[in-house]
């Protein structure tokens, strides 16, 4: 793997790739347009939620949306209401969830797909893109006849740092 596939970070508040403010805009309509298209209306709150994650751009959790929205001073949300959104997201294929021990973190679902390395010991997250599972991919057909649709997978495991600090 190349050092431009992967990113590392640690769970919580990091910006992984931004998406650009004019992209941005784009995304969003197109987002809101694929869930009316699903029978969901537009709502303010959905909005907002969509606008947090795609300014974040990362793994976020639904406490940091919400401070996020409450910064924009925008009434009428409580996290309920974002736990109702990001779940009706997660149905619709907008948005993945991440688990971390006892933490859930959510981020928009990428065109492309891509996956987590995730170390159970300091938490850093190595993104990885879906090449490393192409034999995976091969190997399911063959032997079990199945059509493997992988397009989100998390992979815990301790990173090569904490395995040279033990």
């Amino acid at each position: 793997m190349h050092d431009h596939d992967a990113h590392s970070h640690s769970h919580g508040a990091t910006h992984v790739h931004p998406i650009p403010a004019d992209d941005r805009d784009e995304r969003l309509s197109s987002t809101i347009q694929q869930l009316r298209k699903q029978g969901f209306k537009q709502t303010p709150q959905r909005a907002m939620v969509l606008k947090v994650l795609m300014e974040h751009q990362g793994h976020i959790t639904a406490d940091e949306i919400l401070e996020h929205i409450r910064h924009e001073n925008a009434a009428g949300f409580d996290l309920s209401t974002v736990y109702r959104t990001l779940h009706m997201l997660i149905d619709t294929g907008v948005v993945h969830e991440i688990r971390d021990g006892n933490t859930v973190a959510y981020e928009l679902a990428e065109e492309e797909a891509h996956h987590h390395l995730m170390c159970k010991k300091c938490h850093e997250i190595q993104e990885i893109d879906h090449t490393a599972f192409e034999s995976l991919t091969k190997k399911l057909l063959s032997l079990h006849n199945f059509t493997a649709d992988i397009r989100h997978m998390a992979i815990w495991g301790v990173c090569g740092k904490c395995r040279k600090d033990s």
